[in-house]
């Protein structure tokens, strides 16, 4: 029998390569398509609390835009798990998940794509949770997530998202000419078992926050800063969504000074809203992370628009 991971896999490059190739074909004027595969593990999709059908799922007539997705497993006694995505016009978003009977042991992979801002290139952007995750590809070249490939060849690639104490992800992805695909894993804590206690607390064995590999020293201040909701925003906000990554028993978002692989400069709490600064870039936003204590001061963070809700008003 196939693995989940081989499974989902195969699954991924069939969907993608017949899809994102031929997506004028496929896709009416104005739809946009979802895909959503749960391992063997049956599950209800949601977006926006809206009931779509039973995993496996796909459907290519629906209303291009931002959307929170939801996967709810059927057996009450597995995590649900909750994520922003985008659909996009003419394109396909994917995601695979792995429910686990509890948020650090589930993990998967969403894949998203959008138009180039270069022109005849090719890019990969790669998020990971816990972030610092080591990734080869082609089992060659190694990054450290998230980062971002601004020229990488079209075609088919493979990917392998590691880090100590958790599981590992592997899978191949089709890269489109012209096109950025964005790609966001979640990684699993290993130790995931049946006989897991649900109500156990799940920051009993936390883990360090950064892969000693990269050599980059750790700061233990940054670690602590984890900015309370600010009060009266004015104008556009980001709210930071479900992550399934704690710190200090907390539920939070990196957060860093540039968009994509910037330094840490702390952590959003899931749930609360900052100021939004005006500006987006590669999927991220910015915005101001200063204390709740002097907030005239403007501090500028960066945080994943896959895991956080940019509100207009």
């Amino acid at each position: 029998m196939l693995s989940f991971q081989k499974l989902s896999s195969l699954l991924l490059l069939v969907f993608v390569t017949i899809f994102f190739s031929a997506c004028s074909n496929v896709f009416g004027p104005q739809k946009a398509g979802l895909q959503v595969i749960s391992a063997e593990i049956a599950a209800s999709v949601f977006i926006n609390d809206q009931y779509l059908d039973k995993t496996p799922f796909i459907n290519k007539e629906l209303k291009p835009g931002e959307y929170i997705l939801k996967i709810q497993p059927d057996n009450n006694d597995y995590a649900s798990y909750e994520t922003k995505i985008s659909l996009k016009k003419g394109l396909l978003t994917v995601v695979t998940w792995k429910p686990g009977m509890r948020p650090e042991f589930s993990g998967g992979v969403v894949y998203e794509m959008e138009k180039s801002p270069e022109k005849n290139k090719s890019q990969l952007s790669l998020i990971s949770i816990p972030d610092r995750a080591i990734v080869s590809i082609d089992g060659k070249q190694k990054n450290f997530a998230p980062f971002l490939i601004e020229d990488i060849s079209p075609g088919h690639h493979e990917f392998e998202v590691s880090l100590p104490s958790y599981e590992s992800q592997k899978h191949t992805i089709n890269v489109l000419e012209d096109y950025r695909m964005l790609v966001s894993v979640k990684l699993a804590k290993q130790g995931y078992s049946e006989k897991v206690d649900p109500s156990a607390n799940a920051s009993s064995d936390t883990e360090a926050l950064e892969d000693k590999q990269d050599d980059e020293a750790s700061d233990s201040s940054k670690v602590s800063k984890t900015p309370s909701k600010k009060s009266n925003i004015t104008g556009p906000r980001v709210l930071i969504n479900k992550t399934g990554f704690f710190v200090e028993n907390q539920e939070v978002l990196r957060v860093r000074d540039t968009a994509v692989s910037g330094k840490e400069i702390g952590f959003a709490a899931v749930g609360q809203e900052y100021e939004y600064l005006g500006e987006s870039k590669a999927g991220w936003y910015k915005i101001n992370f200063a204390d709740e204590a002097d907030l005239s001061v403007e501090q500028v963070g960066w945080v994943s628009g896959q895991y956080s809700q940019l509100i207009a008003e």
